[in-house]
C-alpha cells in the first residue's frame, strides 16, 4: 500500500455519491475537451481549462490528493520548525485562496461580454465547484459547522458540488448538440 504520513492511496469516497461525483467530473471533463476541439469561438480556451480542471478533480475525488498535499505541508512544517505557527499559516492560506477566487471572479466578470451563453452558464457551474472546493478547504480547518447542514441524505457541500458539475455538464451537452453537424 502506498502511503505518506497519514495519507494512504485508497478510494476516498467509496459510496454511491462519491463514485457518481467522480463519474460526473470525468464526463464533464471529456465533454469540455470535445467542445474545445469543436469550438471555433475565440474563447474556446475556456473549454480546455474547464476540461483539464474537471479531469483533475475526477482523479482527486477518489484519491484525496489534497490530503496528500496537506500531509506534505504538515511534515514540512515539522521539519522546518514552523509547525507551531500552523493556525496563522492556515489563515493566510485560506485568505490567499479566497483572494485568488475573488480575483478570478473579477477577471471573469471583466470578460463576460466576450462569452457566449453556454460559456456563461459553464462559468456559473465552475464557480459553484470552486466555491465547494474552497468551503471544503475551510471545513478541514474547523469552520464546517454550517457546511454539514443536510437535506435528507445530501449535505450542503454535496449539493453545491454536484449542482456545479451538473450546470457545466448540461451546458456542455446543449452546446455540443447545437454545434453538431445535422
Amino acid at each position: 500500500m502506498i502511503s505518506y504520513g497519514r495519507w494512504t492511496l485508497k478510494v476516498g469516497d467509496p459510496d454511491f455519491l462519491g463514485w457518481l461525483t467522480c463519474f460526473l467530473y470525468f464526463c464533464t471533463g471529456i465533454c469540455s475537451l470535445i467542445a474545445y476541439k469543436k469550438s471555433r469561438h475565440t474563447n474556446n480556451l475556456l473549454w480546455l481549462i474547464i476540461g483539464t480542471l474537471f479531469l483533475l478533480l475526477s482523479i482527486n475525488k477518489q484519491l484525496d490528493l489534497h490530503r496528500l498535499i496537506t500531509e506534505f505541508g504538515r511534515n514540512l512544517a515539522h521539519k522546518q520548525g514552523w509547525y507551531q505557527y500552523k493556525h496563522e499559516i492556515e489563515l493566510i492560506f485560506m485568505m490567499s485562496l479566497l483572494s485568488l477566487y475573488l480575483c478570478l471572479l473579477a477577471l471573469i466578470y471583466k470578460k463576460l461580454s466576450n462569452f457566449n451563453k453556454h460559456q456563461l452558464a459553464a462559468v456559473l457551474g465552475v464557480s459553484c465547484t470552486i466555491l465547494y472546493a474552497l468551503l471544503k478547504v475551510f471545513s478541514f480547518h474547523h469552520l464546517d459547522y454550517w457546511l454539514t447542514f443536510t437535506f435528507d441524505f445530501l449535505n450542503f457541500l454535496w449539493i453545491l458540488e454536484i449542482g456545479g458539475i451538473a450546470i457545466v455538464l448540461i451546458t456542455l451537452i446543449q452546446y455540443l448538440l447545437k454545434t453538431s453537424p445535422r
